[in-house]
């Protein structure tokens, strides 16, 4: 009950502010840039995995872990500077009911603003006559909500651990630069580093610690582009292909997603009683 007193709260707190409407404007760009693809080329070729496609889910790569990162950890690190935790902490809550909460009311608002994009992207179909071919639509959604989820969930943790925005800010940023921007460099470097033997295990574990590339190669062997990663993914195309590959996947990012939760709550709490 408390759980979902805090996630209705947060919702109505979130619902006032503009990152959301931020969040619509930019999805919806990237919305209108597919229409306008599709209307270039027709049906058939924008509903497999083309250059275009490829661009779209680079483009959400580097907006949408940004944007879930800032928000989470802005949200976490301002209760704690402003003061409202000491007013919340008055009320019999929890520190879990309180980082949960938190992540599941923004990543429902971030899910259902995709959504609201989607609606959007159909309507200027129906509106201009030209049928949209949704499949590839749907696959940059689903990309987007989880993304969205899986960096949040780490936004959490950041805001956990630091003291106010700005410290939220600074290690936000720090992890988009890595996840994101260097992350082919540093795979590089400490791939070359290791025998040829050690190569395929490295892959594996590099990627499993970067949600972004698990999100990116999850969906994109999911929708057919899985060549274009080359022979050290052919296990990875395998398994999600195979019969329990979304169930497989669907539990690790359970498992992040509850290990960034777990360490942000053993922080927030440490906090709290050190207060």
């Amino acid at each position: 009950m408390v759980l979902k007193t805090f996630i209705l709260y947060e919702l109505k707190i979130a619902l006032r502010q503009m990152w959301g409407y931020m969040f619509v404007a930019i999805m919806l760009v990237f919305a209108l840039a597919i229409w306008l693809i599709q209307l270039g080329i027709g049906d058939a070729a924008i509903a497999s995995y083309t250059q275009a496609a490829g661009a779209m889910i680079n483009l959400l790569l580097y907006i949408v872990p940004l944007f879930a990162l800032l928000t989470g950890s802005f949200s976490v690190a301002g209760e704690w500077e402003d003061g409202r935790w000491s007013l919340l902490a008055s009320y019999p809550i929890s520190s879990f009911s309180f980082l949960l909460g938190k992540f599941i009311a923004l990543s429902l608002l971030l899910s259902a603003y995709s959504m609201l994009v989607l609606g959007l992207f159909s309507l200027l179909g129906v509106i201009f006559d030209r049928p949209v071919a949704s499949t590839l639509f749907m696959a940059a959604i689903i990309f987007a909500i989880l993304l969205s989820v899986l960096f949040l969930a780490l936004a959490i943790m950041v805001g956990a651990v630091s003291k106010n925005r700005w410290q939220a800010f600074s290690m936000s940023v720090g992890l988009w630069f890595v996840l994101i921007i260097a992350w082919p460099v540093v795979v590089l470097a400490m791939v070359n580093q290791l025998p040829y033997l050690w190569t395929q295990p490295a892959l594996e574990i590099l990627t499993m610690l970067n949600p972004a590339e698990l999100v990116r190669l999850y969906t994109t062997v999911h929708h057919g582009g899985g060549y274009m990663f080359g022979p050290h993914y052919y296990d990875w195309m395998s398994w999600i292909h195979s019969p329990f590959g979304t169930l497989q996947f669907a539990g690790i990012a359970l498992l992040w997603c509850g290990i960034h939760l777990g360490v942000g709550i053993y922080f927030w709490e440490k906090k709290r009683n050190a207060k």
